[in-house]
């Protein structure tokens, strides 16, 4: 039979936790750089002509909504 101390058992639990919570960052990291587009490209960012405001579209939508005014933007390549 194997015996296992408490600080052991809790040790171990904790560098599993840790190892799969690196490999899914590791996973989602490799999964962005393939596409071509991260959080900080500038493809998300949007700028409303009416108030000013510079805000990030994530759901790539041809027609977006301000945050700030609420007008509706038709989105054009080059912007921001």
């Amino acid at each position: 039979m194997i015996t296992l101390d408490v600080v052991t058992a809790i040790s171990s639990m904790l560098l599993l936790s840790l190892t799969a919570v690196f490999a899914a960052w590791l996973y989602e990291q490799r999964r962005v750089r393939k596409s071509g587009r991260d959080a900080r490209s500038s493809a998300y960012l949007e700028q409303c002509p009416y108030c000013g405001q510079v805000f990030m579209d994530y759901q790539e939508r041809i027609i977006v909504e301000c945050p700030t005014c609420g007008s509706y933007i038709e989105e054009q390549k080059g912007d921001v």
